[in-house]
């Protein structure tokens, strides 16, 4: 992680300028914004990422934990379903396979 938050973040945006539709850059925003505590903004990114590439696994479970922080239990439900179908052996809550 870049350690000059603030210019990281002008970087990407300027990147997302150009590339608006490029998922990784995307959910580096949103992993910006949500390290420094905004997860408003970390999900707005977050959620665009998974619009363009709806099968990161990382992403899908940040929706996930980020609706059940918010009391979204169907919604989190939907996330984590996904996450099941495309990752069926992992289940995070032990760390196994």
């Amino acid at each position: 992680m870049l350690e000059d938050t603030p210019q990281a973040t002008e970087w990407f945006m300027q990147l997302i300028g150009i590339v608006p539709t490029d998922p990784s850059i995307l959910s580096r925003l949103g992993e910006l914004y949500g390290n420094e505590g905004d997860k408003t903004q970390a999900f707005q990114y977050y959620f665009e990422s998974f619009r363009y590439f709806p099968s990161n696994i990382d992403i899908i479970e940040w929706l996930g934990a980020y609706y059940i922080d918010s009391q979204f239990v169907e919604k989190a439900i939907h996330y984590f379903e996904r996450a099941a179908v495309i990752q069926p052996t992992v289940t995070k809550s032990n760390g196994s396979s």
